[in-house]
């Protein structure tokens, strides 16, 4: 599957954080940061999982993060998933796309 091969070699050049539950590794996401923006990336979260808010609140985490030190945050994801509608309940806008990946962005929200 081509998410995994993805998921892989993402792995290799930068490690993941993983995301546990009762100590077991049930998904993962990459976050890095640089002076422009923050990037969210390879998230990923096993079938039996989703539905239970584990996506939302990363998300929270990392929006919040991205606000705090006012970065714009990018993402992108591989076409035909349905994370998509996820993102977008965070603010995220879609600002292009090619034959395998949608790509994504949110702006900086001010901290009160």
């Amino acid at each position: 599957m081509q998410q995994q091969k993805l998921h892989r070699q993402e792995w290799s050049e930068c490690k993941p954080i993983l995301i546990l539950s009762d100590g077991e590794p049930i998904g993962s996401y990459l976050v890095k940061e640089s002076e422009e923006h923050l990037y969210f990336g390879r998230f990923f979260l096993f079938p039996e999982c989703h539905g239970r808010g584990i996506g939302s609140a990363i998300l929270a985490d990392v929006t919040k993060h991205a606000d705090q030190q006012q970065l714009t945050c990018r993402l992108d994801y591989l076409q035909g998933n349905r994370v998509g509608r996820l993102y977008e309940r965070y603010g995220f806008k879609k600002v292009s796309e090619n034959a395998q990946f949608i790509f994504m962005e949110r702006k900086p929200r001010d901290v009160v």
